[in-house]
Order: structure tokens, then sequence, then C-alpha cells
């Protein structure tokens, strides 16, 4: 188990273009050796993971790639812009930031392809126990705190580490403040812009995926073009997603919305007084293309931890910040805290629960259950 108390994350403050922003991200990593090498040896394992999975997949990694970069370009060139300005300001070679940013959807499409074969998806993960847990979201409507998003990040043990905060002034469109990776060009968990939108994202292993905006670059999209969850709906209705996910949004107004992402299709959810979302499709015109790699028990995880998410808001007194961060940090079945060990990579690697009246974050770095959660104003 990862002790975490006494630990955070880098908060960095960049401004500029985006090829800028890119840059200035670049050479907080190059800074920093230790975080260099783990970022290297995550490509070189998940490279090799990838190799050895390549007749499962649709087309080839080097294939997939290509097309990737070419549909960012399309869709969000100042994606790619930031993309060289990681690669010159860490010293990276760009197709190696690109094999970094696939590692997802490629593992993806070799456990939909298990899965549709009914064989195990055990392979595609360094442990079985990676099947069993995800992120979870919620927004909620306080009576004490105002609108609240949060979320617990469960990922790779591996980017523990590698996560950081970033406060954003981009040459054009709204500041934001986002818990994201390491040199990943746009927002890698969840963000909060300068009107008070709020965004974050969970994961959905699924069929409808096609040539899309992933969600990094959806995100970043959004926080610096959009001012409500009403803009943000809009934006995703008119541009094309990879797929494999849920966009859960909260604005300044208490208004929410969830958005279930297709490439084919998509789906999209409202509220005004609490919405969540976890590791599957609710919507009947999404849910037949979620693709229930361990039907047995990830299915049953990933509904539960979504039903607790939404009976919490029958509490006799509301919800409020505290009452929030109490229950992500909850082991209760079903535990939205999970901690990883060298034998189970998935570990709820971060904790964020953004205020919107305040513009503030409180982040916690690693489990929830442990330490102080930091502030952060944007």
């Amino acid at each position: 188990m990862l002790d975490a108390a006494d630990r955070k994350p880098a908060l960095l403050d960049l401004r500029g273009t985006a090829h800028v922003i890119g840059r200035q991200l670049g050479e907080a990593l190059r800074a920093d050796p230790a975080l260099r090498s783990s970022f290297e040896r995550i490509i070189g394992e998940d490279e090799e993971t990838i190799r050895s999975l390549e007749r499962e997949l649709e087309e080839p990694p080097e294939a997939f790639k290509a097309r990737f970069v070419e549909v960012l370009a399309s869709e969000s060139p100042a994606t790619v812009d930031m993309m060289k300005g990681i690669s010159r300001g860490s010293g990276m070679e760009f197709g190696r930031l690109v094999s970094f940013l696939v590692r997802p959807p490629l593992k993806d499409g070799a456990r939909v392809s298990r899965a549709e074969a009914g064989r195990t998806t055990y392979g595609v993960f360094r442990h079985a126990a990676a099947e069993l847990q995800g992120c979870s979201a919620l927004a909620v409507r306080t009576n004490s705190d105002g609108p609240i998003l949060a979320k617990n990040r469960d990922s790779d043990i591996r980017l523990q580490d590698l996560q950081v905060i970033c406060r954003v002034e981009p040459d054009k469109g709204y500041r934001y403040l986002a818990v994201s990776t390491h040199c990943v060009p746009g927002v890698y968990s969840s963000g909060m812009n300068e009107r008070g939108l709020a965004v974050a994202d969970t994961h959905v292993c699924s069929t409808d995926v096609g040539p899309g905006l992933p969600r990094f670059a959806l995100m970043r999209e959004i926080l610096e073009g959009c001012a409500t969850a009403k803009d943000a709906v809009q934006y995703l209705r008119e541009t094309p997603a990879l797929g494999w996910g849920n966009l859960i949004l909260a604005d300044a107004e208490g208004e929410f919305a969830v958005a279930e992402l297709g490439y084919r299709g998509k789906a999209f959810r409202t509220a005004k007084r609490l919405i969540a979302s976890t590791n599957h499709f609710v919507s009947p015109a999404m849910a037949p293309s979620f693709v229930k790699v361990h039907p047995t028990f990830r299915q049953a995880r990933t509904i539960s931890r979504y039903r607790a998410l939404v009976r919490s808001g029958d509490l006799a007194d509301g919800h409020s910040a505290e009452s929030i961060q109490r229950m992500l940090a909850s082991h209760r079945d079903p535990a939205l805290c999970f901690h990883g060990t060298r034998r189970n990579p998935l570990h709820t690697i971060g904790s964020s629960l953004y205020r919107i009246r305040d513009r503030a974050l409180a982040y916690k770095f690693g489990p929830p259950c442990q330490g102080e959660a930091i502030c952060v104003a944007l």
C-alpha cells in the first residue's frame, strides 16, 4: 500500500499559447529526473503489453496512433500545439508522447475484443483485480456550500506520482484549474474554470468508439470555451468523441449534466439536485454498448457505486462539502476509496472536490481516507 498522507502533487501556474503552456508542462517534467524516469518506464512497460495484444486489435497500434493525431489536428489543433510544446520542453520525441496518450484506448480495444469473444480480459492488465474498480463522481447542490463537483480518481498506481494540479491562463478562453497528469495535453481527470463550470470524467468500456476526440481534449476545450453546463452539452453534441467514457458537468447556477459518450451515439442526463457517474452507461440509448468485461463482478461494482452515490442524495440534512469528503473516503461496501498493492495496480490515486461558489479545489493526494486536503484557489 502506498502511504500518501504526507505527499502532494506539484502545483503549476501555466500561461500563454497552447504551445507555450505545453512547453511549460514539458519543462516541469524535465526538471524532475525521477518523474521523467517513471514516465518513460510506464511507456516502455505498456508498449510491451500492447505489442503482445496486437493481434487482438482492429488496427495496428502505429496506424491507430497516426489516426489519433490526425483527428486531434482536425478537431482540436490547440491540443496538437500543446503536444508539440510538451515534446520541446521535455526533450521527449513527439511519437513517444503519443504512445503514452494512446495506451488506454489500445488496451480497451483488446479488452473489448476478448470480452466479445467470451474470453477473460485479465491479460490486458498486470493483475485481475484491476478489473474490479473505477472512478466515481457526483455533482450535488448543498445547502451550506452551494454546488459541488467531486471525484475519486481510481487509476493505475504507477500514475500516482505523475499527478499535477495546474492553474492555466490560456491566451484565448477562460482561466481554469485542473487535476491532471504530467505531460498530458489537456485535462486528464477534472477541472473548473473562472465562470464556475466544472467537469470530470469516468471511464466506460464500450463498443461505440471511433475517430473522435479523447476525453482529455474535450475537457480542455470545454473549460476554455464554455461558461455553463448547457454550453458544454451543446459543444459535446456537435463534436465527435472517441467514446469510452462519461463527462459529468456542474456549473455556478447549480445545473448538472452527465454526457455518456460514444462515437456513433451520445446521451445526456440532466439534474438540478444531484447527478452521478461511475463506469457504465445508464441511458437506454447507450447502455447496450457497455461492455461487461467482467460481468460477474465489475458490472455489479460500477452499478452498486452508482446507486450508492444516487442514494446519498436522500440524506435528511442534505450534503455538505464535509459529508461528501467522508463519503469519498469510505471503505464501506461498495467502497469508493480503494487501496492498491504491488499485486493490484488499481488505486484511488487522488480525490477532488470543487467548491464552485468559491472557485476552489480541495484535493487529497492518494486514497482520500489518508492525510489532509490541500486547498487551491483559481
